[in-house]
């Protein structure tokens, strides 16, 4: 186990799971959690690096959810965890795996249907909206112009 040599695990999830049972810190994101105990997660992550937050599914599915990711963004970029070693790696598209960028054929659409989708002018994150201000450096790094569109990575 990574704890036994030094790693640390900061857990939110308003179950006391068993990852719960065994983290350094456990959060479990109810309204009204304790401030102090989010700051000192915060401290944590920000001063034990190498770090990552994982991507999760659960993160997506909330009422929140935009905010929430967000929150899980801000945190890697501040803290120079991306694109290192034992950080949030940026790695470019495995060629023996079918991308979702493919999946989602991005260039079949013209830039008036890319417009009309729904939520862009309110919500423009993860649509192609907001996502065209990316598009240079997304092709740039990985190859494509729209990468995990869809899914919002």
């Amino acid at each position: 186990m990574a704890q036994s040599r030094g790693a640390k695990l900061i857990v939110l999830d308003p179950r006391r799971s068993e990852n719960a049972e065994v983290a350094d810190i456990w959060l479990p994101l109810r309204s009204g959690t304790d401030a102090e105990l989010i700051a000192k997660a915060a401290r944590m992550y920000a001063t034990t690096g190498p770090a990552t937050i994982p991507w999760s599914p659960i993160t997506d599915q909330q009422v929140s959810s935009t905010s929430a990711i967000r929150l899980q963004a801000m945190p890697r970029a501040i803290t120079g965890n991306l694109d290192i070693d034992g950080g949030e790696n940026l790695l470019p598209f495995n060629p023996a795996v079918r991308s979702d960028s493919e999946i989602e054929m991005h260039e079949v659409l013209s830039d008036e249907q890319k417009a009309k989708q729904l939520g862009s002018e309110q919500f423009p994150t993860f649509t192609y909206r907001g996502t065209s201000k990316l598009s240079d450096a997304c092709e740039k790094v990985w190859g494509v112009r729209w990468a995990n569109l869809v899914s919002g990575c």
